[in-house]
């Protein structure tokens, strides 16, 4: 969760919609919203890691949902999501394209259950 927090900081504006989303996440994650409170007041929080290509590509698409929640992406937000694929355990060469992918899908406002059986196909 902490690492939509910083997506949602990343163009230093924390847009309603962007607030709205973080919790909306935390709670598929089963986190109350008090726990997102300590997580976002936390500095020493240590970012989840999926295991799985599904989770991983779940969790990127949440991100990207933050990221676009204010309708703008700047360099900061893309920068941060390329970095999030790679940490994943992507490809620092695909990055890129699978940023643009999840882009494309978050902004036609695909489900994220499609996204990962498209992907897992």
């Amino acid at each position: 969760m902490l690492g939509l927090y910083k997506m949602a900081l990343c163009d230093n504006l924390f847009a309603p919609e962007e607030m709205a989303m973080l919790y909306k996440v935390a709670k598929e994650y089963g986190m109350s919203d008090e726990e997102v409170d300590k997580v976002v007041m936390d500095d020493n929080f240590t970012m989840y890691l999926p295991e799985t290509l599904e989770g991983k590509v779940k969790l990127l698409y949440r991100f990207t949902e933050m990221a676009w929640a204010d309708g703008v992406i700047v360099d900061e937000e893309r920068e941060l999501l390329k970095q999030t694929a790679v940490r994943y355990g992507f490809l620092r060469e695909n990055a890129e394209a699978i940023v643009d992918l999840l882009l494309e899908k978050v902004k036609n406002n695909i489900p994220v259950e499609k996204v990962i059986e498209e992907i897992t196909k």
